[in-house]
C-alpha cells in the first residue's frame, strides 16, 4: 500500500455563540481538513488548525508523502518536522496514517495505540460567558443532561468573573465539578486573592492563573492554595511538562495533540505526567469531527486521564463528518470501533464550510468583545447549524 494522493481543505465553521475570554471574542474556528489516498482506495483522514498558510505548509510536504507505506512513515515524518513552523501539520499527517492504518487492518485507531484503558472519556461542558441567569440556567441544564464538569472563562473583570462562579456553583449544586481559566490574565497577588474567595466554592481546578513563564510565581502560587493549578501554556512540548514537573509548578497537565507532537506525542506527555503522579486532560482549540474522533481514540489508552477534557461541541454551528461524534453519555464519548478513526467526510458539508471560508464573511481570531458583539448585532455573521 503507498500513499498517491494529498488533498487539503480549508474550512471556517462560525460558533453560534461568540467564545468570550479574557482577552477578546473568537467567533469561529479555521481548520485544514488532510485526506491521504492510498494505490488501494483507501482514504485515511487528518484534521489541524490553521487557514491556507497551514494548508500549503502540509503541501510543502506531501512530496515525503507520496509513493511511501503509511506503515513506515510516522517517525520518519516526526523527524522532518521537528523544528518545523507548523507542528499542527505533523499532527493532521499522523491522523491521516494512523487512519489508514486502522482502515487497512480492520483496526480501530485506539488498538493501535495499544487498547483502551477507558471505554468512556469524560468531557466538560464548556459554558460560554453570558447573562448571569442565562449561565445558571444553561449550567443546571448541562448537569441535568448528565455533564458533571462545567467550564467558564474568567478574567474579564474580577467582580464580574467572582458573580459568575458564584452564580454557576449555585446553578449546579455542590456535587458538580466547576473549573475556571483566567487565561494567564493575573498576577500572583491577584490570582493568591482571589483563591482565597473562590475556594470555599470547591474549585475543581484553575487553568493558567498567572504568566507561563512566572514559574516561580506558580510554584509560590501553589503553596498558598488549596485549589490545584492546571498548566497548560508552559506545557507544550515534552521538555516544557518535564520543567514544570520539576519546579513542582502544578498539580495537573493540560495534553495537546499539536503542542505534545501528534496523538502519540499527548501520550507521550502524558506519560511524563504519569511518573509525576500527575493527572493529565486535554486541552482543545476547536475540534470537528475527524481530530474529535481522533482525541478520543487516543485519550482511551492513557491511564492518567481522569479528568474532563475540553470540547467546543456545545457552541459549534456543524461539522464536516457524516456521524454524530459528539454524541455523549452522561459527559462521556466513547472511542468508534470502526476501522480506523471511524469517521468520513460528508462532501456537501466540506463544500460549504469551505465556501464559508472562501467569502470571509467571517474570521477566526480574537476581536474585542465589544466590537465583536457589534458585528454580530448589525452583519449577522453566525449561520444556523449546518
Amino acid at each position: 500500500m503507498k500513499i498517491v494522493e494529498v488533498r487539503t481543505t480549508v474550512v471556517t465553521v462560525p460558533f453560534t455563540r461568540p467564545e468570550v475570554w479574557a482577552r477578546g471574542a473568537r467567533p469561529c474556528v479555521t481548520n485544514v481538513i488532510l485526506e491521504l489516498e492510498t494505490d488501494d482506495g483507501l482514504t485515511g483522514l487528518g484534521e489541524c488548525g490553521g487557514g491556507q498558510k497551514m494548508a500549503e505548509a502540509i503541501a510543502g510536504f506531501s512530496r515525503y508523502l507520496v509513493g511511501s507505506d503509511p506503515f513506515d512513515l510516522i517517525e520518519r515524518q516526526r523527524q522532518r518536522l521537528h523544528w518545523s513552523p507548523a507542528p499542527d501539520a505533523f499532527c493532521a499527517m499522523e491522523m491521516a496514517l494512523l487512519d489508514l492504518q486502522g482502515k487497512a487492518t480492520g483496526r480501530p485507531v485506539y488498538q493501535l495505540l495499544g487498547g483502551a484503558v477507558h471505554r468512556q472519556v469524560p468531557f466538560m461542558y464548556y459554558l460560554l460567558r453570558d447573562k448571569i441567569d442565562v449561565m445558571g440556567r444553561e449550567a443546571a441544564a448541562a448537569v441535568a443532561a448528565g455533564f458533571d464538569t462545567v467550564f467558564i472563562k474568567v478574567g474579564v473583570e474580577i467582580e464580574e468573573d467572582l458573580a459568575a462562579i458564584q452564580a454557576v456553583r449555585d446553578a449546579i449544586g455542590p456535587h458538580a465539578k466547576l473549573r475556571i481559566d483566567p487565561n494567564e490574565s493575573w498576577t500572583v497577588g491577584t490570582a493568591a486573592r482571589i483563591f482565597r474567595r473562590i475556594e470555599a466554592l470547591d474549585i475543581e481546578l484553575v487553568e493558567d492563573p498567572v504568566p507561563h513563564v512566572d514559574l516561580a510565581g506558580w510554584r509560590k502560587l501553589r503553596a498558598s492554595t488549596s485549589v490545584p493549578i492546571a498548566a497548560q501554556e508552559n506545557a507544550h512540548t515534552l521538555a516544557d511538562i518535564l520543567t514544570v514537573i520539576r519546579e513542582g509548578a502544578a498539580d495537573i497537565i493540560l495534553v495537546d495533540p499539536y503542542r505534545n507532537g501528534g496523538l502519540t506525542g499527548m501520550k507521550s506527555a502524558a506519560v511524563l505526567a504519569e511518573a509525576a503522579g500527575l493527572p493529565v486532560y486535554m486541552h482543545s482549540g476547536g475540534s470537528l469531527g475527524v481530530a474529535t474522533a481522533a482525541a478520543v481514540h487516543t485519550l482511551a489508552t492513557i491511564p492518567n486521564n481522569v479528568l474532563a477534557s475540553q470540547t467546543y461541541a456545545q457552541f459549534m454551528g456543524g461539522d464536516v463528518v457524516k456521524e454524530d461524534v459528539n454524541r455523549f453519555e452522561k459527559g462521556c464519548l466513547s472511542p468508534s470501533e470502526q476501522p480506523g478513526l471511524g469517521v468520513t467526510l460528508d462532501a456537501e458539508k466540506l463544500a460549504h464550510f469551505h465556501e464559508v471560508y472562501v467569502r470571509g464573511e467571517v474570521v477566526d481570531g480574537s476581536f474585542r468583545r465589544d466590537d465583536l458583539s457589534q458585528e454580530v448585532a448589525e452583519e449577522n455573521l453566525y449561520y444556523p447549524k449546518y
